[in-house]
């Protein structure tokens, strides 16, 4: 209890010295591995049951083909069967031959003699599923002077292709392994880290949208209801509101970056301050919006 808890404690604090990302992406990569490592090995057992069985594949039709009949079953063929299974190099822990009209001629396995407890059919059944689980399944069709005599499917001990696969193979298992033991580990701080992670996205959100300028508001009228502005926005449209004076109340944010200001700084200052027209010579107008902001009709043509 001691030492796990002492355990626990150390990866803790490596944990909290060296922070949630690299222990994130740690696991990742060797939860990566794991499974590229798993496929890898999986792959070259597969290959090496492939190879053993073309070897077969050619002594079928080179010792067992000739010796196929098609309505019996000859003493030689028993034999060349049973030396074929009984080749340690090849792995065969069952062997199924057919003629040409698909009659089964032979089946022989090392289950043949088990299961005798159970019925014929539960028995026969169960072998079929033991075999499949031990070995990889092959199928092969027989050939002699050209023609197809019959067809031959086998099964390749497993045990038999992880030995064919050679020692490349087993160090990624090894590799492997232990990139699963270090996911396992350490998926308690992985998932620590990755809410870690989505809490902070989550706070940045949160900080953006409070630290983004609020939208102005229409004012009030008489009757109606408060119309937001957001839509204006949206289109890239830049708005004002001013007072009776001439002097802004509230704008938008696209409205401070026409005019190259921030949003906050806009409240109170007199459109006359915010835009400077000139007439067609190029002279600066004096006061151009006075004339409408008192009512009455603008002298000059802006």
């Amino acid at each position: 209890m001691a030492e796990n808890a002492g355990s626990s404690a150390t990866g803790t604090n490596w944990f909290a010295r060296v922070g949630g990302l690299p222990v994130l992406a740690l696991w990742v990569a060797a939860l990566l591995v794991t499974l590229i490592g798993l496929g890898l090995f999986v792959a070259g057992v597969g290959a090496a049951a492939d190879g053993i069985s073309q070897r077969v594949n050619a002594e079928l039709d080179a010792r067992v083909a000739p010796e196929v009949r098609q309505r019996d079953i000859p003493a030689a063929l028993d034999a060349a069967a049973e030396r074929l299974r009984q080749r340690s190099q090849y792995g065969l822990i069952w062997l199924k031959l057919r003629n040409a009209d698909r009659v089964v001629l032979l089946y022989e396995g090392d289950l043949a003699d088990r299961l005798g407890w159970l019925s014929a059919p539960r028995a026969r059944a169960w072998r079929q599923r033991l075999y499949a689980l031990r070995s990889f399944e092959q199928a092969h069709t027989l050939r002699h002077d050209g023609a197809i005599v019959g067809s031959a499917e086998y099964g390749v001990a497993v045990s038999r292709a992880l030995v064919a696969a050679g020692p490349g193979y087993w160090l990624l298992l090894a590799l492997a392994a232990g990139c699963l033991f270090v996911s396992i580990n350490y998926a308690p701080q992985a998932l620590r880290a990755a809410r870690t992670l989505g809490d902070a996205r989550e706070r940045m959100r949160q900080q953006r949208r409070q630290a983004a300028p609020e939208v102005a508001q229409l004012p009030r009228e008489q009757g109606g209801t408060s119309a937001r502005l957001p839509l204006a926005d949206q289109f890239g449209l830049g708005y004002l509101v001013l007072d009776a004076n001439g002097r802004v109340s509230s704008g938008s944010v696209n409205a401070a970056r026409l005019l190259g200001c921030e949003v906050r700084r806009l409240s109170g200052c007199h459109v006359n301050e915010l835009f400077r027209l000139t007439d067609d010579r190029g002279t600066p107008l004096d006061g151009p919006f006075d004339a409408w902001l008192s009512g009455a009709q603008p002298t000059q043509s802006l």
